[in-house]
């Protein structure tokens, strides 16, 4: 299912008979041109002429550089993504204008960034969430369903939170998964992971917190037992770093992201969820005095 065909984007035989005419392109052969990036641009062609697909790439001499498509967007790293007209194919072409197209409509959305790893996350026609290189169509994470993406680092990896069960208090879990589809934390190693910030990240194992930070007012500092619907004293939180190892374990009821002067504020509850300490910690755990 997840395969992927290769091939050599073809010359374009109308750009090449009206070259041969001596027409010299401009922008006024095109309705809209954009920004031109590394000396390639998207550029859409007037509706009279858009029958066989109204975009395709131009040079910055505005001569066409690939065919036409009905659909065609900028990803990162140079490479472009399109359909063509009559076919469900999702097509990746390259900076240096190769085509690399899936013949089956079985990826429907794109859901991430292209990373250096040249591999991006896309969501299957049965929202199945999965990493796949772009140039050879390899799967290269693990299939997964009922997960979303909750943050994308610099490097490509991702924090994907997997939904439990439903209902009126909803439960998640976490994984970390880098840009090569490694997983650095499997699916329910973690029962929270929190935003990264300078290079750390709150989480715990013990309970559960609101996936986002809704409004201000309602910081998930303090995590709950929804089983229990109740806020207990041995629900703890720790921090991790982004390769998913603990850097500092889950010792506190109460924790805040790591700012950027490298402290966090933490501290304990007593049973009834009251602070009954709160201090600063640097980024090896270390109590700060003020």
């Amino acid at each position: 299912m997840y395969t992927i065909r290769k091939k050599i984007m073809p010359v374009i035989a109308l750009a090449a008979l009206l070259m041969s005419c001596g027409h010299k392109y401009s922008a006024d052969d095109y309705l809209h041109v954009d920004e031109f990036r590394d000396g390639i641009a998207i550029a859409n062609l007037p509706q009279d002429m858009a029958r066989d697909g109204q975009h395709l790439l131009i040079n910055e001499k505005y001569e066409p550089v690939s065919r036409r498509f009905t659909s065609l967007f900028q990803l990162d790293h140079g490479f472009h993504y399109g359909r063509i007209p009559g076919s469900d194919s999702l097509i990746f072409i390259s900076p240096d204008l190769k085509e690399y197209a899936y013949p089956s409509p079985s990826y429907t959305s794109l859901v991430s960034r292209l990373n250096e790893n040249k591999s991006i996350w896309i969501e299957d026609l049965d929202k199945k969430l999965m990493l796949i290189n772009v140039t050879d169509g390899k799967v290269l994470s693990p299939v997964y369903e009922n997960t979303m993406i909750e943050q994308e680092l610099p490097d490509g990896t991702a924090v994907l939170r997997h939904y439990i069960r439903g209902g009126y208090k909803k439960l998640w879990d976490y994984a970390i998964v880098d840009c090569t589809g490694k997983e650095l934390a499997p699916v329910g190693k973690y029962t929270f992971v929190g935003d990264f910030h300078n290079g750390l990240a709150r989480y715990s194992t013990s309970g559960y917190g609101q996936p986002k930070i809704m409004h201000e007012d309602q910081k998930d500092n303090q995590l709950v037992d929804y089983y229990n619907n109740t806020k207990r004293m041995e629900i703890t939180q720790g921090y991790i770093n982004e390769k998913g190892d603990v850097v500092i374990p889950e010792t506190y009821q109460y924790a805040e992201d790591f700012k950027d002067d490298g402290t966090a504020r933490v501290g304990f509850n007593n049973f009834y969820g009251k602070s009954i300490s709160r201090f600063k910690i640097d980024r090896k755990g270390s109590k700060i005095t003020d």
